[in-house]
């Protein structure tokens, strides 16, 4: 067989359970190749665990260990790798939460998600300028009612309905996290970059 074949068909073994490749593989001298190819399996899968912590340890700390890597296999197991860059793994991390039967009861989790989400999206947004306070007031009074303004490429929102801005802060500090609550009223999150540090700030809540 030749190295690139061999490659691929391992590659599904991992990523697909195909075992068609156990009859090209021997044993070894204490486990069966079953096994051994098992532990393959375990370790991709553990790798993308760790993938999904890095970019959610607020996430991670909310819910503690165990937890948060019985989650995190759930997600692995319905949304499989498919991109060569693990930085996007876990993009949809936050709609997973929102539509699993066990997490959807608790929407404080995929607002965790999405508000760790849009900070992360934040820090690897692209430059660009930033118009300050100097440069509007700079600007002749005539050409004011022709202006429109162009968000800038690090700055989105989330709406959400939980006190997950305290909760969030709470957890980043090491401090004990307040009780979640749920509001009537929908909050917009606003998240950007300054300089270097992704920020967040909540807007004044809305009815729904």
């Amino acid at each position: 067989m030749k190295l690139k074949d061999f490659q691929d068909r391992f590659q599904r073994a991992i990523l697909a359970g195909d075992d068609t490749i156990l009859k090209d593989i021997p044993d070894g001298p204490h486990e069966t190749k079953a096994n051994l190819l098992g532990i393959y399996r375990d370790a991709y899968v553990l790798r993308l665990i760790d993938v999904i912590a890095a970019d959610h340890e607020v996430l991670h700390a909310y819910l503690g260990d165990d937890s948060f890597r019985a989650m995190a296999r759930a997600y692995v197991a319905r949304y499989p790798s498919r991109h060569p860059n693990a930085r996007w793994f876990a993009q949809r991390l936050p709609e997973f939460l929102r539509e699993h039967e066990q997490y959807s009861k608790q929407p404080v989790l995929s607002e965790l998600a999405a508000l760790e989400r849009a900070l992360n999206n934040a820090f690897d947004g692209a430059d660009a300028p930033v118009v300050s306070m100097a440069d509007l007031a700079a600007l002749p009074p005539e050409i004011w009612g022709g202006i429109s303004f162009v968000r800038h490429p690090t700055a989105t929102s989330i709406e959400v309905s939980s006190n997950v801005g305290a909760i969030w802060t709470a957890l980043k500090a090491g401090k004990e996290t307040p009780p979640v609550h749920y509001s009537e009223t929908v909050t917009r999150i606003l998240v950007w970059r300054h300089e270097t540090t992704p920020m967040f700030r909540e807007c004044p809540p809305r009815r729904r």
